[in-house]
């Protein structure tokens, strides 16, 4: 589980941060997906967009060509929020 490492940061903060949820709106860039899953725990990465300005299709087309995320963690993605906001569930 990737989590923010000890030492890196002040006392108390680690346990603080491993608690945020990151949504990757508009950042279908390896370099940038590489560095949030490296800090980010699993299952606190949540699909998103920003759309009208990159539809949907257009975003996972971009998650695929970066190739950081397996196809069981790219459904893991779309589906972590759930757990968040029950009523999202199909």
């Amino acid at each position: 589980m990737a989590m923010l490492g000890a030492g890196l940061a002040l006392p108390g903060f680690t346990p603080e941060f491993n608690r945020f949820y990151f949504d990757i709106a508009q950042i279908a860039k390896r370099p940038s997906l590489l560095a949030l899953q490296a800090v980010a725990p699993k299952g606190h990465i949540l699909f998103s967009t920003d759309f009208p300005y990159l539809t949907a299709v257009e975003h996972v087309d971009g998650l695929k060509e970066a190739r950081v995320f397996s196809a069981k963690e790219l459904r893991g993605i779309d589906t972590d929020a759930t757990a968040l906001i029950p009523r999202l569930a199909t």
